[in-house]
């Protein structure tokens, strides 16, 4: 009797884990969230607003916020995100190295955001030749730097470029440490209200600063629904700010930054609602596409890129269109 308890016992060690293996592999896998990840730019706003306004389920998303995109890209190149805010420029920089990636949904266009500032002295992009400009080391700051000299005729080689963060941008400029920076919202208006020259910005290149979502393939392929509930979060939170902006603004709090200077950072960027991002993803995204085509030329003479990914895959609008589900 003892004999055939102990075989039980023993027989019990083993086949229970096996059954449960068993019983597991016939369910649907357990699923961690998805994680989002983005810097701290008013055109990443929607998402931040949504988390806040319980728009988010958390088992589906947790939402991030890095200091840089050059951390952004860092993750997403590591694969610890699923979801990852970047300019288009980026998102090309980022395709050359992991094909596996889509856009998903256009965040912005950049309408003055991104811009040169000088210190008083300097009152023309062609006055910092030979001047020190500070400058977040991503495509996006790179080729800010790179068209606004082209456009004035100053070579970069001309110029010393600093590599800041832009979490360094704000003290480094009050501290003279640099003579310029290429710098962003908020940190943009912050250094105009303490006397900074805007000698360059993002009006001046129309169309060609554009902020995007992009998911991996691996994402989209395994859960996406989740993607679609993102978007859905998203565009329910940008009509909040909308038709709410004084509340949003209080739900934001964005670091630093009054009312007046809130709703001028949000003049320098415009956020497409659903219909109008319909319209970019239709046709093939026709309308992304010449931009990234009239980007890839400039990002190659410049050696921002080594490679032309002009015929990778990159748009993808079925989750704006409501056919992702």
């Amino acid at each position: 009797m003892e004999g055939a308890i102990v075989i039980f016992r023993y027989m019990q060690r083993w086949l229970m884990p096996l059954a449960i293996m068993f019983i597991q592999g016939c369910s649907e896998p357990p699923m961690h969230p998805f994680t989002f990840a983005a810097n701290n730019w008013p055109g990443y706003y929607p998402i931040f607003l949504a988390e806040d306004l319980g728009y988010i389920d958390p088992a589906k998303l947790n939402v991030t916020q890095q200091a840089s995109t050059s951390e952004v890209l860092r993750l997403l190149r590591a694969g610890t995100v699923d979801i990852g805010a970047l300019t288009l420029d980026e998102a090309l920089l980022l395709l050359q190295d992991k094909p596996d990636i889509k856009v998903i949904l256009v965040a912005d266009f950049s309408a003055g955001g991104d811009a040169i500032l000088a210190q008083e002295e300097i009152t023309s992009l062609e006055q910092l030749q030979g001047k020190r400009i500070g400058v977040e080391k991503t495509a996006l700051g790179a080729f800010v730097l790179d068209r606004a000299l082209g456009m004035a005729g100053v070579e970069v080689e001309d110029v010393y470029a600093i590599s800041l963060e832009v979490s360094e941008h704000k003290d480094a400029f009050l501290k003279k440490r640099v003579d310029a920076v290429v710098t962003f919202e908020p940190v943009l208006s912050q250094l105009l209200a303490r006397g900074a020259n805007r000698v360059f910005d993002s009006k001046q290149i129309p169309g060609e600063i554009v902020d995007v979502i992009v998911a991996t393939d691996r994402a989209i392929e395994a859960r996406p629904e989740r993607l679609a509930h993102f978007v859905d979060a998203w565009f329910k939170a940008l009509d909040y700010m909308n038709d709410k902006p004084e509340e949003a603004y209080e739900r934001l709090s964005p670091e630093g930054l009054s009312f007046e200077e809130y709703l001028r950072a949000q003049d320098g960027i415009h956020l497409p609602d659903k219909s109008e991002n319909e319209e970019l993803f239709a046709d093939d995204a026709y309308r992304l596409e010449a931009v990234r085509q009239k980007m890839i030329p400039v990002m190659l003479d410049s050696n921002l890129l080594e490679m032309d990914v002009g015929g990778v895959a990159l748009f993808d609008g079925r989750f704006v269109t409501g056919r992702g589900e």
